[in-house]
């Protein structure tokens, strides 16, 4: 452990994939916590999960406007519309 922080586990990581695939038919997808944030960057498919369909838009319109160059980019990053998914 460095800096209050857990090193990422790359054995950890596949098995989580696996429950998650296991449990994903009763899940709505929209939990924050079912995302891996180990310093490994997130896919965007994966962060589109994490919301309705109508919130994830509303969010990128919101991004493009405010942040088109998505300068804030961290964690669970919403691509403003101009970027390449």
């Amino acid at each position: 452990m460095t800096g209050g922080t857990a090193a990422p586990s790359t054995a950890a990581r596949p098995v989580h994939q696996r429950v998650y695939d296991a449990l994903k038919q009763w899940t709505v997808g929209r939990s924050l916590n079912s995302v891996y944030n180990d310093g490994a960057p997130v896919r965007q498919e994966q962060v589109r999960e994490l919301f309705a369909a109508e919130d994830f838009e509303r969010l990128r319109r919101v991004k493009t406007l405010h942040d088109p160059h998505n300068l804030f980019r961290f964690n669970h990053n919403i691509r403003p519309t101009a970027a390449t998914d």
